[in-house]
């Protein structure tokens, strides 16, 4: 779509769909820092995290303390930002949700979404499945610096459209394949040097760094991540400075969000973090690319052991979800910008409800595949 095209309507209604793209995407760190009261079933730091940090009002407190989802928008400090936060008590082992994670093509996949693991470092059988939809490649030839309808860096178009022969019949093939090689290389490259390997998205009129944003969506979620400090810096740091007892998994994603279907890479990291006399897990996920929508995106999860349950059979998932969205600065962005993060914040609660029945499904009936 040329920039004439873009008229208010087709604007509108393509918003209000981009909405459905802001299902918790997904990730915070341990909150915990101290032992937790066994006569509280709120530990204090939990609580006051919560309550002043957080900003839930007694309602929603009373939500968290009889283990209904709560999800909740806050503030940011740009309109182009949307942030989400979550929590829910899930009775089960923290460490059978670990495990589920860990699974993550058969966690995160199911109806609607197309998912594969990367190896490290990638070959190209992990992304066999890997199809980009032909409307997406068609669009491909047209694609310019600063206006293309898909999020691409300058090299990438460049490349697309010198080493494709879009005149022949097996132009489409050729596109996927040299896609998908492109993909692999591209994970390959983060592995080896990091965020330096992120793309400059060059698609709108000034180019987007995916590493400059995901530095700030990082710093913007201090009040978060400071209860893991070691975390934190290695997301900035990756592939140095990985503390003990850290698991990195990477995978691709295509899902159908808005009206266009997204493609992702993304980087995941569970940090076990060894107490004085309790374990939490810190979860976070770094969006290495997009197709559409997302400029930069992190996910930070925490699992917090409830302090009234001294046997450890459940625990708390706190979630933090945040992105920098295309559209929603600007005048036509304030018009829909309420739509989007209130479907954004129903995407979040209705994920969290539906990780606890997973989850405390398969504690109550070991051993039965329960449906993504």
């Amino acid at each position: 779509m040329t920039k004439c095209e873009r008229t208010r309507g087709p604007w509108l209604t393509r918003m209000k769909l981009l909405a459905g793209a802001l299902i918790a995407v997904v990730l915070v760190p341990g909150l915990l820092a101290h032992p937790v009261p066994e006569n509280d079933i709120l530990s204090s730091p939990l609580r006051e995290y919560l309550e002043k940090e957080i900003g839930l009002n007694k309602a929603e407190m009373e939500s968290v303390i009889s283990s209904r989802p709560v999800a909740k928008l806050l503030k940011t400090k740009t309109k182009d930002e949307v942030a989400i936060f979550g929590i829910v008590r899930i009775r089960a082992p923290q460490e059978l949700f670990i495990e589920k994670v860990r699974d993550i093509v058969a966690f995160e996949g199911g109806k609607g979404v197309s998912l594969g693991r990367f190896q490290s470092p990638p070959v190209l059988r992990d992304v066999a499945a890997l199809q980009i939809d032909n409307k997406e490649l068609k669009e491909i030839p047209n694609c310019r610096p600063g206006d293309c309808t898909i999020k691409l860096s300058d090299r990438a178009m460049q490349s697309l459209r010198e080493q494709v022969d879009w005149s022949s019949p097996k132009a489409t093939t050729q596109a996927q394949s040299l896609i998908r090689k492109a993909f692999v290389d591209y994970v390959a490259n983060y592995q080896k040097i990091g965020d330096e390997a992120l793309a400059v998205y060059n698609d709108k009129d000034r180019p987007q760094a995916i590493r400059d944003g995901l530095r700030q969506l990082v710093q913007n979620s201090s009040e978060s991540i400071q209860y893991d400090p070691q975390l934190a810096n290695y997301l900035e740091k990756y592939p140095q400075e990985r503390p003990a007892d850290t698991e990195d998994i990477f995978y691709w994603q295509k899902g159908a969000f808005g009206l266009k279907p997204v493609v992702r890479a993304s980087h995941l990291v569970i940090h076990r973090n060894q107490r004085e006399n309790y374990v939490t897990y810190s979860i976070a996920s770094k969006m290495l690319f997009a197709s559409h929508y997302f400029r930069a995106a992190i996910e930070l999860k925490s699992v917090v052991p409830d302090s009234a349950s001294p046997d450890s059979k459940s625990f708390y998932l706190v979630c933090l979800n945040r992105s920098f969205v295309d559209g929603l600065a600007g005048f036509k962005g304030a018009l829909i910008r309420g739509t989007v993060t209130s479907k954004g914040r129903q995407s979040l609660a209705q994920y969290l409800a539906g990780v606890k029945q997973k989850i405390e499904a398969a504690y109550a009936s070991p051993g039965k595949t329960t449906a993504p």
